[in-house]
């Protein structure tokens, strides 16, 4: 073999590039860490001769050195300074094969000095599974080559994978032997070399997967055999990054700078292994270390590798500068092919002073340090107590204030001390009591005065204790003498519950009933007077007098003729036919007809209405929002005074409902508004690839805050018009908030205690869309349905977050 003189180092990679030939079943890949990019893998190639001058490579690649093919100790592959000698490949086949004994399913591997044209050669196998290959234990069909014998077909498991292994050089001898020729990527002694800087060598390769007798070779004309084609191309050249654009490379973030891979590029000679990477390396205050150990540094707090060319990605490991100064982070960027090399880090890839700044919304925690460190949570009822009492008492007054920053001096690291002792935690929840007493006085002064003037009516009461035991005492007595006498008053009285009723039936006693009680008063009248005196006084001489009336005037009573047709028929007759079978329908239905509006008719809806549902929407509404952990801002001074969306849901129940009274009913619903906004830097930074230049206090975080309300309360409609029906509701409240952050950060969310009053009117839409409202009737049993505009009022109690939200809604209610 002939030594390469003046070669310093050089890389190559191996391109794997999958072309199908029979089938597609058939899949080979590198081990891992390489992969596959556009289905091409690629390879690290090193002499071992030249390890002084190694170009950099990324975590877990390695070097190869295809010149070696002997074996190791044991029959491992040689491992000369750590770099591998043998080219690896886990091949898979997922197409069903049928063995039969005493057949077996192998994988072969055959090359060609062009990529058609040729009949194929085959390569010795080095490596099957988890050892070199023996005869009839993993491997099969040995030949002899070169005064050698080798074994050419690895023995293969049905649907799992096999790692095979083979050694470049071979590919060289194969073709070299059988025809005498020199292929790509071999010298004139037939052994593989390096190709020279810039000049692509191809080796074509073919991998087959098929039944062989024992012992035998792969057919390769067998209509079972799965294959792949691929190429293997080397090149000794490493690629170069390209900065021509670092003022627009970054942007800071919250403990993170937003990176643009686009703004860097690389140079790579014809052939090479394309790049696939952006490396960055970081270190607070001073230069990272970008040596070939670069990526198990201690010194680099940054190491991060991101796919070039892509979206902006997020690069963390940074720390906010707390004052605009301190923090200051030195990159370095590099580039990184496809093989695992890595470009020399070069100082025109390189910014310094970079920072990053913390982020904030319209909401941001409290800073009770003590209380959060007793408590062990900032969330705890006390110390959201104890942040209240800050925010609405102590930051109202100059004297407030003042005491509020002096304990901000000096409470972060008394905090951090307790946090050290909780053995100390109680001591100081007992010293935190009178605190918290006071507290919650001064923030519930109605309450507090309700408990003073208990007070000083429990100390009245405890002072004249002993005179109240006399007054008792009276009292008692006066009470036992009233029952007494009344006991005796009643027990001597024994006068009737009905005194009259007893006179009148003592006055009548005496008196004899008369024989005709019992008779009609009409039929005693009749004996008094006669029958005959009754038929003697009539003019006509006696008789019905029906008849009577009949004899006196024939001709209105002579009798008449039956009518051809009855009224009904004569009514049918004189209205407009129906129009006939297939000429109108339903047209002419009375249904239709209201539908129509050509119907003056009422519609008749079956049923009592017992519940209704709507929706509304805020159309000119004004939103005051105030949190004591942002006092210093107003919530219109990041997300603005626009529109806000603002949608409501509610359901009705209807137990009392009258037509003349109006109905009450049960109301529970709830809404959500949107808002949303970038959030706001709490430092305004310079670019540190554009000196003089600062990025601003707005950030590209985005932010979202919700507003959720949910109610549960009573509602009064009146029903004294027709097609207007003013109504009023009032129900407690909960209102929910949540902010939230689009930089992986956690966000802010609680709820506030409130209520919501309502007050509008239901405008009747069932005569003015009267088909809609019968559709509506008829397939959801709808009886009426409202345009709906009100003025709505929400207002919470003190909370860390207080809201009022009043204006005006519009909507849709619907009754059924």
């Amino acid at each position: 073999m002939k030594q390469k003189a003046a070669i310093i180092f050089y890389t190559a990679f191996i391109v794997i590039l999958f072309l199908p030939t029979i089938a597609f079943a058939l899949t080979v890949m590198p081990p891992a860490p390489l992969g596959v990019y556009s289905n091409i893998a690629y390879y690290m190639y090193y002499y071992s001769g030249f390890l002084s001058s190694e170009p950099v490579m990324d975590k877990d690649y390695r070097y190869y050195d295809f010149r070696v093919t002997q074996q190791g100790a044991g029959g491992a592959p040689v491992d000369s300074a750590s770099y591998p000698n043998m080219l690896l490949f886990d091949v898979k086949s997922t197409q069903t094969f049928t063995v039969t004994d005493p057949q077996k399913l192998v994988i072969t591997i055959y090359t060609t000095m062009k990529s058609t044209g040729e009949s194929p050669k085959a390569i010795p196998i080095a490596w099957a599974g988890d050892g070199i290959c023996a005869d009839q234990v993993n491997c099969q069909y040995k030949s002899a080559f070169g005064g050698k014998d080798y074994l050419y077909s690895a023995r293969y498991t049905q649907g799992s994978t096999l790692r095979i292994g083979i050694y470049p050089q071979d590919i060289c001898r194969v073709i070299y032997g059988a025809t005498g020729k020199i292929p790509n990527g071999c010298d004139d002694d037939g052994e593989y070399t390096a190709p020279v800087t810039g000049t692509a060598t191809v080796s074509y390769l073919t991998f087959y997967a098929g039944v062989a007798t024992d012992g035998a070779s792969l057919g390769l004309n067998s209509g079972t055999v799965d294959s792949l084609a691929l190429n293997i191309s080397s090149q000794a050249s490493i690629p170069a990054a390209k900065c021509d654009s670092m003022d627009k490379a970054y942007f800071p973030g919250d403990g993170e700078i937003a990176l643009s891979p686009s703004a860097f590029g690389s140079t790579v000679s014809a052939g090479s292994a394309p790049v696939t990477h952006l490396v960055v390396l970081g270190r607070d205050g001073a230069d990272p270390e970008t040596g070939t150990g670069f990526w198990n540094s201690t010194k680099n707090a940054i190491i991060a590798r991101y796919a070039i060319g892509g979206q902006p990605v997020a690069v963390g490991g940074f720390s906010n500068t707390t004052n605009g100064n301190d923090y200051s982070y030195t990159l370095w960027f590099s580039v990184k092919d496809a093989a695992g090399v890595v470009a020399p880090f070069a100082s025109n890839c390189r910014l310094a002073d970079v920072k990053t700044s913390s982020i904030s919304g319209y909401l941001s925690k409290s800073n009770c340090f003590i209380a959060t460190a007793a408590f062990g949570s900032a969330e705890a009822g006390p110390v959201r107590l104890l942040r209240g009492f800050r925010d609405a008492v102590l930051s109202k007054s100059g004297m407030g204030r003042s005491f509020v920053l002096w304990y901000y001096s000096w409470s972060p690291g008394a905090a951090a001390w307790l946090l050290e002792r909780p053995v100390l935690r109680l001591p100081v929840l007992w010293l935190l009591v009178p605190l918290e007493i006071a507290a919650w006085l001064a923030l519930n002064f109605w309450c507090a005065a309700a408990l003073a003037l208990a007070g000083c009516v429990l100390l009245v009461w405890s002072l004249s204790a002993r005179l109240r035991k006399k007054r008792a005492v009276a009292a008692l007595l006066m009470l036992v003498t009233f029952v007494v006498s009344s006991g005796a008053s009643a027990s001597s009285s024994t006068l009737s519950g009905q005194p009259y009723i007893e006179k009148l039936k003592e006055a009548f006693q005496d008196e004899e009933p008369s024989p005709d009680a019992k008779v009609p008063y009409t039929e005693r009248l009749r004996k008094k007077i006669g029958e005959k005196d009754i038929d003697e006084g009539r003019a006509d001489g006696g008789g019905n007098h029906i008849e009577r009336i009949k004899k006196t005037n024939p001709d209105e009573f002579a009798p008449q003729e039956k009518p051809a047709q009855s009224y009904t028929e004569k009514i049918k007759n004189e209205l407009e036919p129906p129009p006939a079978d297939g000429a109108g329908g339903d047209a002419a239905s009375a249904i239709q007809s209201f539908k129509d509006g050509r119907s003056g008719l009422r519609p008749r809806k079956r049923g009592r209405i017992r519940h209704a549902v709507g929706f509304k929407i805020g159309t000119v509404m004004t939103r005051e929002i105030k949190s004591g952990s942002s006092a210093a801002r107003q919530f219109t001074d990041m997300y603005g005074a626009g529109w806000t969306p603002d949608v409501t849901l509610f359901y009705e129940l209807q137990p009392l409902r009258s037509e003349l009274y109006g109905n009450i009913g049960i109301v529970i619903g709830g809404g959500i508004a949107y808002n949303n906004a970038n959030g706001q830097f709490q430092f305004n930074l310079e670019n540190a690839g554009r000196r003089g230049s600062y990025f601003g206090t707005t950030s590209p975080t985005k932010f979202q805050f919700f507003t959720v309300p949910v109610f549960l309360g009573a509602s009064y409609r009146f029903h004294l018009l027709r097609y207007v029906r003013p109504y009023v509701q009032a129900c407690p409240a909960l209102v929910g908030y949540l902010e939230l952050r689009h930089d992986q950060k956690s966000g802010f969310r609680g709820y506030s205690k409130g209520a919501i009053l309502s007050g509008g009117m239901n405008f009747l839409l069932d005569w003015i869309f009267r088909r809609e409202a019968w559709d509506m009737y008829a397939d959801f049993e709808v009886k009426h349905y409202y345009l709906t505009a009100d003025y709505t009022r929400l207002f919470t109690f003190a909370s860390d977050v207080n809201f009022s939200v009043y204006g005006l809604s519009l909507g849709l209610s619907y009754e059924f």
